[in-house]
């Protein structure tokens, strides 16, 4: 969740003749399953693939907020936070090699996943229906770290094999002083 202070707006009233002030507050926002979800049943296109429109993203970001608050407020100051923050994987687990060269919202086929296929994979993997809540990338990253127990171990090619047995071979002869 990030914490946002949406500040003040100022703008002149020609009708009144005086300046208006309004108060943002401070928003909170989450970038969750839930609102992904709300938000292709809304547009009707698979967030996470990318390529959305200014009134798109405008959308998902008010979707993300967790109190009420004035769309008005929603300026690019704010967008670029929330976008810092949808980026951010806010976790502490990292992969040597990305999953089929592709992020933690695709598939080792490079497909993208929708809300309905997460929720799919959360069932399949017993995750609780509460982390629908919860940061998204935090729940890819659960979700990729499942599906990696459950992969079957990669087999050693011919060549590494050799590799490693040309290292062990050389190790113990060190060990044990002889030349082969």
């Amino acid at each position: 969740m990030i914490t946002i202070d949406l500040g003040n707006i100022e703008y002149y009233d020609g009708l009144e003749n005086k300046f208006i002030y309004k108060e943002g507050g401070i928003v909170r926002f989450e970038y969750s399953l839930r609102v992904l979800y709300e938000w292709e049943g809304r547009w009707r296109k698979p967030f996470l693939a990318g390529n959305l429109s200014y009134q798109e993203l405008r959308d998902f970001y008010i979707l993300m907020a967790l109190d009420p608050f004035d769309p008005e407020f929603l300026t690019e100051d704010v967008m670029k936070k929330l976008a810092n923050y949808i980026s951010d994987s806010n976790t502490a687990t990292t992969f040597n090699e990305p999953q089929g060269g592709g992020s933690s919202s695709t598939n080792s086929r490079g497909k993208i996943y929708t809300a309905e296929e997460l929720y799919a994979r959360m069932s399949h993997a017993n995750i609780p229906l509460e982390f629908e809540n919860r940061n998204l990338n935090r729940l890819l990253i659960v979700l990729r770290i499942i599906a990696s127990y459950n992969e079957e171990p990669k087999k050693m090619s011919r060549d590494d094999i050799y590799k490693q047995n040309r290292s062990l071979n050389a190790a113990r002869k060190a060990q044990m002083k002889t030349r082969g």
